[in-house]
């Protein structure tokens, strides 16, 4: 169930890593987040989390893990507009480095 809400139709049964068929980047990411949807984790941490997925994919995917967090803070690592809109709040690190004089 968890594999089919983050939109990865895997097999159970397939063996992947070194013994068995690499995972594609957008399978890799979307089997991470079937994770965060079954897990009960205090708090969230996303990094880059609609990296290597299209549009479609990605929407849907944030929807869920968005939906999944509830109450729980959510901390999204990322590049992504799409994703920062999503966000109540955001934290820029090259404006923080600019203010601090580092490079």
């Amino acid at each position: 169930a968890a594999l089919a809400a983050a939109g990865l139709a895997l097999d159970p049964g397939r063996l992947v890593g070194e013994l068995g068929a690499p995972l594609s980047g957008g399978e890799a990411r979307r089997l991470a987040a079937s994770r965060v949807l079954v897990g009960e984790f205090g708090t969230l941490i996303l990094d880059e989390p609609s990296e290597h997925l299209d549009a479609q994919t990605a929407s849907a995917l944030l929807d869920d893990l968005w939906a999944s967090a509830g109450d729980r803070p959510l901390l999204a690592i990322t590049h992504d507009p799409d994703v920062i809109a999503r966000c109540d709040r955001v934290v820029r690190l090259d404006a923080a480095r600019e203010a601090s004089g580092r490079r």
